[in-house]
Formats: structure tokens, C-alpha cells, sequence
């Protein structure tokens, strides 16, 4: 493995309820981005959001339709699924309350 630290990476219960409603395939897309992205390198996985500091987002599935967010806390390299959810108009609604 040449020394590689993983990330420890989490979702939230909230998260993990909405990864179970996605379809199939977008399923396997998720557990594929969790355990392999965000757990080998999360800080370049994805995209960060304006004003918020650590948090950041991935398209994903058929068309990039989907969105995961995370959290990222490089001090206990732990990364936290925040969010999942198929992109519409209120999809960065409230994210200051999550």
C-alpha cells in the first residue's frame, strides 16, 4: 500500500437514509465514492462550496443528477457525508442548518 493513510469516513444517519432511497446503481456510486474516494483522498474527491469552510460536494449518477456533501477535518483525517440528495431548486437551501 506504500504507507497510504486512509480517511475515516462517516455519514450521517440522515445521509445513510437517503442513500438507501437512491436507485441501485446510484447505491453502488455512493458506497464506491465512500470507500474509495473520500477514504483515499477527500480534499481533491470533490468540489468545495462558497462559505463554508471544509465542506464540499460530488455530482454523481446518470446525467451528474445527484449530490453528496461532505465535511472534511484534516486534523483527525475523518470526512463526514453530510447530505444526499438529487439536484432541484432546493437543493443548497438550509445548508447553514446542516
Amino acid at each position: 500500500m506504500g504507507g497510504a493513510e486512509f480517511w475515516d469516513v462517516d455519514i450521517l444517519p440522515s445521509a445513510e437514509r437517503e442513500r438507501r432511497s437512491l436507485p441501485p446503481p446510484e447505491r453502488e456510486e455512493v458506497r464506491q465514492i465512500t470507500h474509495e474516494l473520500l477514504a483515499e483522498d477527500p480534499l481533491s474527491a470533490g468540489k468545495p462550496l462558497r462559505n463554508y469552510n471544509r465542506r464540499l460536494k460530488i455530482r454523481f449518477g446518470r446525467g451528474e443528477r445527484y449530490r453528496l456533501f461532505y465535511e472534511v477535518y484534516p486534523a483527525t483525517r475523518k470526512v463526514i457525508v453530510t447530505k444526499i440528495e438529487l439536484r432541484g431548486p432546493g437543493t443548497y437551501r438550509g445548508m447553514d442548518k446542516w
